[in-house]
């Protein structure tokens, strides 16, 4: 953890020196970030892990679907 922090804040550093980052849009991403680890953290503790498996599978399942969508369509258009 510390080590992601780290790199994170070095990175970070660069970018707002070079005014590549907006400080204001970090912000509001990372309050939510930090909203959904702790919804994330509760859950687990409240469901049944046969539950978020399912539900994880499920999501995963979507996923795959919508990326080879999305790829199909690319290059079926690509191919135009």
């Amino acid at each position: 953890m510390a080590s992601i922090i780290a790199t994170s804040s070095g990175s970070a550093s660069f970018y707002v020196r070079e005014k590549i980052a907006t400080v204001r849009v970090a912000m509001f991403l990372e309050m939510f970030t930090t909203v959904g680890a702790i919804l994330g953290a509760t859950i687990t503790t409240v469901i049944s892990p046969v539950l978020l498996y399912f539900l994880w599978e499920k999501d995963f399942k979507f996923s795959l679907i919508t990326l080879f969508a999305f790829l199909i369509l690319t290059l079926s258009l690509a191919a135009r």
